[in-house]
């Protein structure tokens, strides 16, 4: 019996093909056909990145159900081609944010499936690492839960966005450096440095005058109350901020705390996202 012809592979976590096989002899036949199924798996990829691509301007034009039918002829390219990746992650997650956007015509109607994408998505990106944009996920799947009327289950996934956030360390450097001075001096105010709370007054002041940042500073007070768990900490507070208030306990425990506990993830992202909410303090 002949035994199967290895095919090219794909790189399940990048959705690009891997190294062509190298045991064959580069003037035989399993090495041409090797090569021609390597050329075929990458035209696919390219064709699946295109389609998303065009996904992405069209919605940003307005044109949603165009959008729609570009994302799922996204979908079923990288669905052959480079299945259970990063790339099919973020189409599914960019269809699913689609569908509860705003501008969609009949949004609600459009929930079930909306849920089902962000779901399949949300299980291959657990079994990922995590990278930058992966938190974005869990906030699509709050906003799910959100125009459901599940307020437990969208709790629960603001929690995973911001652990997810903070697990990420390129975002943690950038909070260190943005506003490390910032978190020393709160932590020094919660142990009693009066200096360092006359600092932090002005900053706080700010934070307090502006609405969206007004949970920043109440749980600024908190601490200084005593007061630890971050999640309780941070509820209405959006992913980096909520990230710099973890850095203010974990200066004052002196330890860092890991997160998430459990679970790995990929990256969530498009060429730009419209949708994105602006986070920072600044």
């Amino acid at each position: 019996m002949r035994s199967a012809r290895p095919v090219a592979a794909v790189n399940s976590s990048q959705g690009v093909p891997s190294a062509l096989p190298t045991q064959a002899s580069k003037t035989s036949p399993c090495c041409v056909l090797d090569c021609t199924t390597f050329l075929l798996v990458c035209i696919e990829v390219a064709a699946a990145s295109t389609c998303h691509q065009l996904a992405i301007l069209t919605e940003r034009t307005g044109r949603y159900r165009e959008a729609k039918g570009w994302y799922l002829q996204a979908l079923k390219l990288f669905a052959k081609a480079a299945p259970n990746g990063r790339l099919q992650v973020a189409c599914l997650a960019n269809l699913a944010q689609l569908l509860i956007g705003e501008q969609y015509p009949n949004r609600m109607a459009q929930l079930g499936k909306a849920r089902r994408y962000a779901e399949q998505a949300r299980a291959i990106a657990e079994k990922l690492p995590i990278e930058d944009e992966t938190w974005t996920l869990y906030r699509t799947l709050a906003a799910l839960a959100d125009l459901g009327a599940k307020e437990s289950e969208a709790e629960s996934y603001r929690r995973r966005e911001h652990e997810v956030y903070a697990a990420f360390p390129a975002h943690r450097d950038d909070v260190n450096q943005r506003y490390g001075q910032f978190i020393a001096n709160v932590a020094a105010a919660a142990e009693g440095d009066e200096s360092a709370r006359a600092k932090v007054a002005p900053e706080l002041a700010l934070l307090e005058a502006d609405v969206n940042l007004r949970p920043v500073a109440t749980a600024i007070r908190r601490i200084w109350a005593g007061e630890r768990d971050w999640h309780d900490l941070t509820k209405g507070v959006n992913a980096i901020n909520a990230l710099v208030v973890l850095r203010v306990i974990e200066t004052l425990q002196a330890t860092a705390v890991s997160y998430p506990p459990a679970g790995r993830n990929v990256l969530i992202s498009k060429v730009a996202e419209p949708r994105s909410q602006k986070a920072g303090m600044v």
